[in-house]
């Protein structure tokens, strides 16, 4: 049996902090019919997360792997 694939897609969320309404996209799991939410606000621009989906899917990480990642390069947006 063929193991299903990860894909990793990036959705726009409406969230809020202290009162203040704000748009922004995590990075959800596509994996046997259900969309599963991995990480909430990892960009404020959907080029950005999109970028990362582009990196996760390309190398099918399981959720795990994909959750240092994304950790990775938020951090790396606040160094350059």
């Amino acid at each position: 049996m063929v193991k299903a694939k990860n894909v990793y897609e990036s959705r726009a969320e409406e969230l809020n902090s202290y009162g203040t309404s704000y748009k922004t996209y995590g990075i959800f799991l596509k994996k046997d019919g259900e969309i599963i939410p991995l990480q909430h606000d990892v960009a404020r621009n959907e080029r950005e997360a999109n970028r990362i989906c582009n990196l996760l899917n390309k190398y099918d990480l399981e959720p795990e792997q994909a959750r240092y990642v994304i950790e990775d390069c938020i951090i790396e947006s606040y160094l350059v």
